[in-house]
Order: structure tokens, then sequence, then C-alpha cells
């Protein structure tokens, strides 16, 4: 391995002269001089930057191969969410008629009610429309207002 080699390695990596030392398990003052050409490049050293350089593939496909498997997961349950919402959406088209001949759609009564809604009660005889919210709190809405 030549100087050039050694010092283009490092900047690749965008290590500090400290850090790449520690990495190889030598000083910051041998390393300078491997850097500066006065002392010859061990083979144990190259063999260490060889070894690194494999773990450091290792663990980059080791990384990949997790954010495909992430991505599929992920991928599926968008697909679950979407065939579920295609099928809610697909059902029957729900009128509720008050006895005084009004009509609203479920359409409505989502419009009707805070977005963070988790059930909604329908009591055409009293106007209204009560909800329940996903923390838990209530209210209630004139239906034809």
């Amino acid at each position: 391995m030549t100087k050039e080699e050694l010092i283009k390695i490092r900047e690749e990596k965008k290590l500090s002269k400290s850090d790449f030392a520690k990495l190889l398990g030598i000083t910051p003052m041998l390393l300078g001089r491997y850097e500066k050409g006065s002392l010859n490049i061990p083979e144990s050293v190259a063999k260490k930057l060889q070894e690194a350089s494999d773990a450091a593939v290792a663990t980059e496909i080791e990384v990949k191969k997790n954010t495909r498997k992430a991505g599929r997961k992920a991928a599926e349950k968008v697909k679950k969410a979407a065939a579920d919402l295609e099928e809610a959406i697909s059902g029957p088209n729900i009128i509720i008629q008050s006895p005084m001949g009004g009509f609203i759609s479920t359409t409505d009564i989502l419009k009707k009610v805070p977005a963070n809604t988790a059930d909604v009660y329908v009591r055409v005889d009293e106007n209204k429309l009560y909800y329940v919210l996903q923390n838990g709190d209530s209210g209630d809405v004139d239906i034809w207002e």
C-alpha cells in the first residue's frame, strides 16, 4: 500500500488523522509518518484497512436489507388500509330521515362533528348528533342547522 492510497482512504472516510489512527490501532504520530512516506506501511495496517472495509460493506448490506424489509411491511400496511377504505366507501349509502321530513347522509353527519370523533349517535327525534371523541370527551350538535 502506498502513502497516497492511505491518504485517499482516510479522506474518503472523512476521518481526522487521530480518528483514522484509532481505527487502525496505531498512534496519530505513526500515521503521520506513514502518510509522509518516512516509514513504509506494514502489511498489518493494510490488512486492518481491508477488514474495516469488509465490515463496513457487510453493515451497509444489512442496513439495505432491513430497509427493504421495512419498506415491504409498510407497503403491505398501506395496501391493507386502502382495501379497508375501499370496502368502507363501497358500502351502501345510508340516509337518515327525520319524522319531520328532513334527510341527512353519513357524509353530512361527518361534516358536522369534529375530525377526531370515534362514535356518533343520531337522535332525529331530538334533532341532535351526539358524538364521542377519541380521547373520551363528548358533545352534541344540531342535525338540521
